[in-house]
């Protein structure tokens, strides 16, 4: 058995729903299309992907891509739209003390045994990963999607030092070549054009990446604490996952019922170490954001109950809990005089 075959039979073996092998040449191209892109500077000046592996690791030769089915349970109707359903999932930058952290270790110290050099360090491309290696073809919303799954999948790539047998590149399109459905469901208008993102209209991007959320994409935000899933969640090719009916995860059954808005705008240390960083902690590492998007959220719920709560925040020693929740009263005050 080659050492190819062996690492792709582990990595199912470890519950991986493909698994994948490229070159760790440099991803051209795509460091092509940021530069020519507007808004896209925050990812090459904060060092968020790496398009040249081996200025990292001059030994490196190939990428192991990993791809994980994480929609496999069902998720409690309240969070559904408030929190996307990867971080709920909690496989996205997966903590060393999770499953999911604990399954990459496994594949990491197998391929350690096998001989290999290994860095799972080195942020390459993952959706272009996947591609390369033939795993995972590329929507008009810009979700990677795999045969039999749809979009539903985390993609793990470890960078090695071995020269191994490489896949044949699935670059094209498989999306029906009419459907806009993803582009016109989009809340902010985000989707430009099939391929075209502008990500500082994503609602991911403004719930983690920005301090100030301009006034128009406010609304647009609705519900939405920490991502969202519209584009996947009306996209044709996630029928078969739709259709499915799933258990539940009892974890998410357990937490959502304290995870209301009131409660993560009022929350205490105890809170959000034990129901926030949990499932949150992929980008945002301090409670203020957190109780900002809440805030958010509580504005454009139209629910006057929240009266009280954000009156209360209106006293916050925080400026910027002060402005958003004044925003949130105008709006919920101004919704009830109609």
């Amino acid at each position: 058995m080659t050492i190819t075959t062996k690492i792709k039979e582990f990595g199912k073996y470890l519950g991986y729903w493909r698994v994948g092998i490229t070159t760790a040449d440099d991803f051209d191209e795509y460091l092509e299309k940021l530069n020519s892109r507007e808004n896209y500077e925050f990812i090459l000046k904060n060092n968020i992907v790496t398009c040249s592996p081996k200025k990292l690791m001059p030994s490196a030769k190939s990428i192991v891509v990993l791809l994980l089915d994480y929609k496999q349970k069902s998720i409690p109707e309240n969070l559904d739209n408030m929190i996307g359903s990867i971080y709920l999932a909690r496989c996205y930058n997966p903590q060393p003390h999770s499953l999911n952290g604990a399954r990459l270790k496994l594949m990491v110290d197998y391929l350690n045994e096998l001989g290999c050099e290994v860095r799972d360090d080195i942020h390459v491309p993952a959706r272009w990963s996947a591609a390369r290696a033939g795993v995972a073809t590329i929507g008009k919303n810009n979700f990677a999607y795999a045969d039999g799954i749809g979009s539903y999948i985390m993609i793990y790539t470890l960078v090695i030092d071995k020269e191994l047998e490489y896949d044949t590149p699935t670059l094209q399109n498989k999306c029906p070549s009419n459907c806009t459905k993803c582009k016109d469901i989009c809340p902010t208008q985000a989707l430009l054009e099939p391929f075209r993102l502008n990500p500082k209209l994503c609602i991911g991007y403004n719930n983690w990446m920005t301090k100030e959320v301009p006034l128009e994409l406010r609304e647009k935000i609705g519900s939405r604490i920490h991502g969202c899933d519209r584009c996947q969640q009306v996209c044709p090719r996630n029928k078969i996952k739709d259709k499915q009916i799933m258990p539940k995860d009892e974890y998410l059954e357990t937490i959502s019922k304290e995870l209301t808005l009131p409660a993560i705008l009022n929350m205490d240390d105890d809170f959000f170490k034990s129901r926030i960083q949990p499932i949150m902690y992929n980008y945002i590492s301090k409670p203020r954001m957190f109780k900002r998007n809440a805030i958010i959220a509580m504005g454009n719920s139209g629910n006057e109950s929240y009266i009280p709560d954000l009156e209360s925040a209106m006293k916050s020693d925080d400026e910027l809990i002060r402005e958003y929740a004044g925003w949130a009263l105008d709006k919920l005050r101004g919704a009830n005089k109609k």
